[in-house]
Formats: C-alpha cells, structure tokens, sequence
C-alpha cells in the first residue's frame, strides 16, 4: 500500500508542478520522509521518495524568501526537516551504491544545494560518499558531470581542506573526454574552485591545466569549452597563456578539429584487429618486443629491472594468436594515443581527412596573385607560429617559467604534432625536442 502511495505522489508530481506547492502548503514533507525511513530498504519506495523529494527541494529553494541557501520545505516548518530529508538522501546513496537510477536522483539533488550542504556543516559527509559513487560509476557521464558540479559548489573554501575534490574533478575529465558536456562542466568547476589561492595551488598541482587542454583541443569547435578553458588558463598559467596568445592569437583559429569515433568490434576498424589482416612477421616482431620489454605505466626503469619477470601463462597469453583481435588486448598492447586511451571513443584528426590536392592548388594560385587564402585551410598554426612557440620554450628555460606554464606550451605543441607529420617535422627542425 505504501508503495503504490508513494508512486502515485511521484507521479502526480512529475505531471503536475502544482502537487508540489500543495505539498510544501499543506505541510506534508515531514510525513513523507517519515514514511520513507519506515521503509528505507525498499528500493523502489526510496527511487520513487527520491525522485519527490528531489521536486520538492528544487520548488522550495525557488521559493525561498531569504535566498537559496536558506530552504524550508513547508511555510510554518522548522529547518530541521531540511536536514532530514537530506540524511535521507545520504543515506539511500549508502545503501543503493549499484543503483545508477537512485544515484543520479540523488545527484541532481545536491548538485543544487551545494552551498547549503557547506554552510550548514554537510559538505565532508557528502563529499565522502560522493567520491565512493564516482569511483562506482566512473563509465557513467552523466553522474560524474552531477559529481563535478557538487565538488564546484561546495566552494573553493572547502577544497582547502578537502585536495582530493580536483583530483575526482580530473579524473573524470580524463576518462570522457569525449563527452562535450562533461568537459563544459569540468572547465567551470576550475574556473570557480581557482578563485581562492590555496584553492588555485590545488587545481595547478592537480593537473588542472593538462586536463583544461584536453577539454579545449577535444572540442576546438565548441564555444562554450573553449570559453570557460581560456578563462581557467588565465587563473593557472597566465604567463605562459599571455605567450601562446601573442604566438598563436585566438586558439580557435590554430586549434585542429577532431571527430570522435566509437571504438567496438562491429565499427570500421574491426579489419585491422584481426591478425590475419596484418604482415606475420611485423607481429612476430611486435609481439616479442612486448615479452622481452613489459612497460609497467607510471614506474621508473631501474624499478621495472626488479619487477619479476612474467609467468609463463602470462607470456602464452601476450603471445598468443587472438592478442591484437580482441577490444582489451588491442586497447594495452596496441597502437592507440594516449589522447583517448580512456575513452570510449576515440579521436581522429580531421585536418589530415580534409586535405584535399585542389584545394591546395586553389591556394597556392590565390597567394600567387596576392591574396591571404590561408583561411581556406582547416584551423592550424603555421610554420612560423610553430617556430615561435618553440623560441618561447627556449625562454621559459633562461627565464625559469612555472611547471604549469611548461605544461600548457608543452601540450600545446605535442598536440600538434600529434595531429599532423609535417608540423612534427617542423618542430624538428626548430629543435622542439631538445627543448622539451
């Protein structure tokens, strides 16, 4: 019976908003939170008491007279039933960890009452079991987006004294680089947890810069990343950004587009995973350099001498017929960039699939009669802007730049040469790699 009570009210309030303010006129928050601690192990009771009061404290918080960190659920309620609603809301997150629906109710809850959750003492609880979810969920986009956006608005304040906020932040930007809106949210959240110092130490020690550059050279085409990006630049290194502006100008116009591909065994590439399609004795050789040379990520070479060696198994394994055939074998010992090695998809560089041999003859003919017909190109630096930039590296040794602003020339540089052999060639010739 309670059951399908507490269905028909999240029903009624989904459909209609006005059973929402009947619920905070008439009072009735405490009853129902009431009835959902009496049932609290009743997943479909507590989805559905989630999802009513998620309307419930998004309505009261609209209509909250002294501001949105002050939310009362009822007119002659006391502010106690506030918290407990949230306790609620905790606690189903604690005992439904698996459930991605119950999450993300949860999620987007908090998400919009992270200044409250700060004032009122409530940000290292949920902080604590928000970290636990985003490590759960950490395939799932649209609960780390909710994450990141928490972490954002319990403040700079709180990552004070909480480091590991910039870390999940990073992560998560990481690991879905594909996902615009993630990279959207994750470029805001460092921009707003940049405005206090011990904040903004924490977001440049964290790997906030790598990471922005991702965002920004993931989704060159979109407004809004590139936006929040260059302003979480100007927070992180703004000596060497100032340097990148003066080099390059406006990053949209030297920035390369990319397309992002899902990677699956039934998509175009499933040709070249299969053994058959490749030269026997190029595998032969690939496979052998894997044995003899097993690279353990993140450790050093005098640690890998004293790594013990493989068991037999596992050499049979590595070396066995379906290694490069199968998804997980071809994502460790393949040929994948680490741009995308995270991801779901994978990044293609549209600079080399739009080079088209008329184009270019229509451009050289342009310039040949005096016209600037360089913009016909898709967006990239051009020969002298990469020899600038590798100057600028040059002097940031002499002048003894930050790490952060290393890090942004740096990227910057090898993304470029990522996306195309011949501006690699160019910075050759410039000796980038000798700088680096």
């Amino acid at each position: 019976v309670v059951g399908k009570g507490v269905g028909i009210i999240a029903n009624l309030t989904n459909n209609d908003p006005g059973c929402v303010d009947r619920l905070i006129e008439k009072n009735l928050a405490p009853d129902f939170i009431q009835t959902l601690d009496n049932f609290q192990y009743e997943k479909q009771i507590q989805l559905n008491g989630c999802q009513v009061l998620r309307r419930l404290y998004l309505r009261a918080r609209e209509q909250a007279s002294h501001g949105p960190r002050v939310v009362i659920l009822g007119r002659n309620l006391s502010e106690v039933w506030t918290f407990k609603g949230l306790e609620r809301i905790l606690c189903d997150m604690r005992l439904f960890g698996d459930d991605a629906t119950i999450q993300n109710e949860c999620l987007t809850l908090l998400a919009n009452l992270g200044e409250l959750l700060y004032n009122n003492g409530m940000a290292g609880d949920v902080f604590s079991i928000l970290e636990v979810v985003m490590r759960r969920h950490a395939s799932r986009a649209n609960i780390l987006e909710k994450g990141v956006k928490i972490i954002a608005r319990l403040g700079p304040s709180f990552l004070q004294h909480e480091h590991r906020g910039v870390y999940n932040i990073v992560q998560a930007m990481a690991k879905h680089r594909s996902n615009v809106e993630l990279q959207r949210v994750g470029t805001r959240a460092i921009v707003a947890l940049s405005k206090d110092e011990k904040a903004l130490f924490c977001c440049k020690s964290g790997g906030g810069v790598g990471v922005t550059m991702a965002a920004m050279q993931g989704h060159s085409r979109d407004e809004q990343v590139l936006r929040e990006g260059s302003r979480a630049l100007e927070k992180l290194c703004p000596r060497a950004l100032d340097k990148l502006i003066q080099t390059c100008g406006d990053l949209a116009s030297v920035l390369p587009p990319l397309n992002w591909h899902e990677y699956s065994q039934g998509s175009q590439w499933e040709p070249i995973l299969h053994d058959s399609e490749w030269d026997p004795q190029l595998l032969k050789n690939f496979r052998a350099d894997l044995v003899s040379n097993q690279r353990h990520w993140g450790s050093s070479s005098v640690a890998e001498e004293e790594d013990e060696e493989e068991s037999p198994a596992d050499i049979e394994k590595l070396a066995g017929g379906g290694g490069l055939a199968t998804a997980k074998g071809y994502r460790r010992f393949g040929f994948r960039e680490n741009f995308d090695a995270a991801d779901i998809q994978w990044a293609t560089n549209l600079l080399a699939k739009g080079r088209s041999e008329a184009r270019e003859r229509d451009i050289r003919v342009l310039k040949e009669q005096g016209c600037q017909a360089d913009g016909l190109r898709a967006p990239g630096p051009t020969g002298e802007q990469l020899k600038r930039l590798c100057d600028v590296l040059r002097e940031g040794l002499n002048q003894h730049y930050g790490a952060q602003d290393g890090e942004l020339l740096t990227t910057i540089v090898g993304h470029f040469c990522w996306c195309s052999p011949a501006w690699a060639k160019e910075v050759m010739k410039y000796q980038g790699p000798q700088v680096f």
